[in-house]
Formats: C-alpha cells, structure tokens, sequence
C-alpha cells in the first residue's frame, strides 16, 4: 500500500519525499524547466541520479542514505537537474532537507529544490564555467584548493580520476619546481602596480567641473543621459533622484562623456550634502553603441556606499566583491566627498579624505564599456554641491607588467607540455573569494608543421590587438612574446594577415569610431579619444583615408 503523503504545492518550487535508501517516493511539485520532465521518468529513481552537485559538499547530500540529513541542512547547497553543459534558463536549483520523519513506519525526509534564474550571479557563473570559450578551468579558494572545474581541465591533464583533482591542492599537481607560494596570485604584477602608482606623475589636468558654471535645464540635458531617474538644478546644485513610476527599475544618472581611458589616470572628486540614510552607487559605465542606455546593471568597477551610522561600503570588479568595510561618518548631516582614483591598474577610494579601498588589478578592464562614469541613486534624492574630474598621462604599461612574471605553468601529468594561464576574481557560490584560473596550450614546434606552428602564435597576436587596439600596444614586447625578432613579427604578420599589427589596429580603431559616430550620441572630439587616436587631425586623416569622405561630410550624409 503506497503511503499517502498531503502536503500544499508550490508553483515555484520543486518539492519531492524522498526514502531512507535515496529513492523519490513522491513528487509534491515540480519547478521551472522540470516541468518537461514526466512523473514516470522521477518516480522512483535514486536521488543522485537526478541531480547532479554543483560543489563538493552538495555531493556529500545527495545520498540520504549516509545519515547526513539527520544533521541541519548547511546553506547555499546548489544542484542541477541533468549534465551541467545543459544551461536551460531555470536549470539550477538551491538545495535543502528536512529533519527525518517517519510515516507509516518508515522515515522520509523533504526535499526542496528553489530555482535559480538566468539572470543570478550564480547561473551566470556556471554558464562561464561550463560554456566559456571552450578553455580548461579551475576555481581555486584562497588556501589554492581545487574546489570547482570543467571537464576539459581532466582532459588537458589526462586524468579519469576526479578524486586526485577534487578538494585538493593546485601544488599536488605540479612538478617541484612550480610548487612556489601563491602561484596563481601574481605579486610581481602587483608590485609593479604598486610601484608605478607611487612614482611622481605628470600634472593633474581639470576635463571637467560641472557646478563652475550656472547650469540650465538644456546644459543638463547634455551633460546627463537619464534612466528611471531625473536631474534638476537647484541653487547651482545638482539633485540626483529617481523615477517614482519606475521604483522596480536602476536608476541611472549616466555622464555623457567619455573619461576613463587606458593612456590616462583619472581622478573624480564628487561632494554631497545630504547622504544620511542613504544608498549610491559610483562605477564605470558603458553606452550601447545604438545611443541607447543600457537597462542592466553590468559595471566593469563600481562601489557601493550605504551610509546610516557609519559609512558601509563595497568595491566590486565585473560585479564581483572584492572588498568591503565601514568608516566613521564624521559629524550627522555634514557633507561627505569621496575621491575616486585610478593611476595604471590601482583603484583608490577616499571617504572625507580617509582612504578605504585599495585595489591593485592586474587585469585592468578599459575601453568603450568600461569609459563612462556613473551614479545610481536608490532611496532619497542626492544633492551634489562638486563635480570634478582630473586626468594625466599615465605612467603604467601594461605589457612591461606582463614581463615582469611571465604566466606559464607545467603539470606532473603531462611532462614537456607547457600551459599559459590567465586569473580573474569571481563570486562563487557561498565563496567571495575564489580566483578562477583558464589554461591555454603552448603549441610545441613540429618540425614538418612550421607553419601551422608560427601561425598559432600569429593568431594570439591578432587576438590580443583586438583586445586592446583602443590603447597604445607596444608591438616590439608583442613579437617578444611571439618569440621572434620584431621585423620577423612585422613582416609574416603583414603576410598572414594582409597588413602590419600597427594598420591592424588603426582599421580596428576606425571601424569602432564609424560604429560611435553612427550613434549620434558622441562629439568627434570624444569619439577620437574613445577609440585611443592621440590627436583630432590624425584621426581627420586617417577617417577621410578610410572611408572616402570627411568626418563633416559623413555627418551630413548619416543625417
């Protein structure tokens, strides 16, 4: 006799009764994309066999029959229903138990699956796991265990064993000589940061002061884009708040202007007068190239600031927290500055003149995503007394960083084979601090294949000008990286490719300003900079060059 089971369903979630031995003994609920699945194809089967962990201690849950559900369900236990290459929109699920009861004279424990949706943190995160460029990878907490990565990382090591990878240390892994300190961690790179941002600069320059001059409703028009929020003038101040229709939505005060370029630093300073009890955020923002702003909250760097009592506050990269802390306020009521600063790859904030983040990146996001400045406004409205924005020539390059630790590493189980690898911060699961670490081959020189060899290289260096044709490359480090005399690199470049790295870029760099300008959102002056031109005349000339007509003729016939 089956034992009857009455218990209120949930539209959202999944719900299941599951046996002592693991078995599915009764299906409450079904969520999400469950629902395609039949009551025939659940009933019955083993719990392990239908979800798949999606971290190490999940794992350890998924079997009833151990007794660990006798223990408190630990939080943040994430699972998938299916192979985690299958990214459906709701196929992640939050994990949890009951205590065992009985019914019947058998025990039962309740299982509850909470759909995650596409747009979290956390689906975003396996979907680059499991789905990024096709590229081995690991995710290392900060003691360097393994505690996440994708199948093609047991590929490249040739392992079948996942129980010599899972949970243990990265060092276990590798032959003597890399079993170095914090290998992942990149400390030359970080004091090169370091080193540079402390040298003597060039002068700061003013590129803009927003409350010099008396302000109009028109100035402000051009001066802001708006999003779920408004901008007023009042008494030469500025007052920031937000849409009442729209209190679901961001509300986004966005600068039009471009101002954090790569060959610059940059230092914001901003003044408000009334913050208690407050919440704003401050980030480097993009425009779609359309004009159109964008609706997703997706920063390349923001900073968080909530101010009650104290100041609380949040750095996050790539919407990943890096570091958070809290400060005295000072004086209730008194007005609040905060510096914001980036000289090369360092990230400076001061609260009322007191430092609170310090972060040295060395993988700095820059270029048209990542230029403009941004303010979100979220509880009452924000009165800014100064505005101002300062530059200088930087002193930082980025390709004498990266010849200051070259990042190549080899692994016990692939003796002669050498791998590049590349690290980036990340928020995973119930971890904030895990560093996620992709893995490239070095291809090795055969000796009937020298082409196909050279080309390989050739292609990394394509890839990398198209990553960063907006700032200034330094060609001769790239043929070095290439390992190959700089004439050598120009020359079988041009015959790869059609053209030399420096024309490569150029196109690059134009073709993105055609894209700027056909957003009519950009002043040519901007659009130059935007796309890393030194001066206005030689981007005059290399447009007219390219495209046949002048920038003020291409103007006329886009209207």
């Amino acid at each position: 006799m089956k034992t009857r089971f009455t218990l209120p369903q949930s539209p959202t979630i999944g719900q299941f009764i599951v046996d002592k031995n693991g078995k599915i003994r009764k299906i409450i609920s079904l969520p999400g994309e469950m629902k395609k699945f039949k009551e025939r194809d659940i009933y019955g089967q083993m719990l392990g066999k239908f979800l798949v962990p999606l971290s190490f201690e999940a794992n350890r849950y998924l079997n009833p029959r151990s007794g660990t559900a006798l223990s408190p369900c630990p939080p943040e236990l994430y699972v998938q229903a299916g192979h985690p290459g299958n990214m459906d929109n709701e196929s992640i699920y939050l994990f949890s138990f009951s205590q065992w009861f009985s019914a019947a004279g058998k025990r039962y424990t309740l299982i509850t699956l909470s759909p995650q949706t596409y747009t979290a943190p956390l689906v975003k995160t396996f979907a680059t796991l499991y789905r990024s460029e096709n590229t081995p990878v690991i995710f290392l907490d900060p003691d360097m265990r393994i505690i996440s990565y994708n199948l093609l990382f047991l590929d490249m090591l040739n392992y079948v064993n996942e129980d010599a990878i899972a949970d243990k240390p990265v060092t276990d892994l590798l032959p003597a000589e890399y079993k170095t300190a914090n290998l992942f961690m990149s400390h030359k790179k970080v004091d090169y940061i370091k080193k540079t941002a402390a040298r003597k600069g060039h002068e700061w320059k003013t590129i803009y002061n927003l409350l010099k001059d008396p302000l109009t409703d028109a100035l402000l028009k051009e001066i802001f884009i708006t999003n779920h929020a408004h901008v007023r003038c009042r008494s030469n101040r500025l007052v920031l708040e937000r849409d009442d229709r729209e209190t679901h939505r961001n509300p986004l005060v966005l600068l039009n202007k471009a101002v954090n370029f790569p060959e610059q630093d940059i230092e914001v300073d901003m003044q408000f007068a009334n913050l208690s009890d407050n919440d704003v955020t401050i980030g480097f923002d993009h425009l779609f190239s359309g004009g159109t702003v964008s609706a997703k909250f997706e920063l390349a760097y923001h900073f968080d600031l909530q101010i009650r009592d104290r100041f609380l506050y949040a750095f996050n990269r790539r919407m990943v927290e890096i570091c958070t802390g809290s400060a005295d306020m000072g004086r209730k009521n008194s007005r609040t500055k905060i510096t914001l600063r980036r000289i090369g790859a360092q990230f400076t904030i001061d609260l009322n003149g007191v430092p609170a983040v310090c972060y040295n990146d060395t993988q700095p996001i820059f270029g048209p995503r990542a230029s403009f400045i941004s303010l979100y406004v979220y509880t009452k409205p924000l009165v800014i007394d100064a505005f101002t924005i300062k530059t200088r020539p930087t002193l930082f390059n980025i390709e004498e960083m990266e010849e200051k630790e070259p990042q190549l590493i080899s692994f016990v189980s692939t003796p002669g084979k050498l791998f590049r690898f590349s690290t980036e911060p990340i928020s995973y699961l119930n971890n904030k601090s895990v560093l996620a670490v992709r893995f490239y081959p070095v291809p090795i020189l055969p000796s009937y294949n020298k082409k196909d060899y050279y080309l390989t290289y050739f292609e990394d260096a394509r890839e990398y000008i198209q990553k960063n044709f907006f700032r200034r490359i330094d060609f001769r480090s790239l043929a070095k990286k290439c390992y190959m005399s700089y004439e050598y690199f120009i020359t079988k470049f041009k015959a790869f490719f059609g053209a030399s790295p420096k024309a490569y870029q150029t196109e690059l760099r134009l073709r993105e300003a055609q894209t700027l300008l056909d957003s009519k959102k950009f002043k040519i002056v901007e659009v130059y900079e935007m796309v890393g031109f030194d001066d206005a005349s030689n981007f005059r000339k290399l447009f007219k060059k390219r495209f046949g007509c002048s920038l003020g003729e291409y103007g006329h016939q886009e209207q």
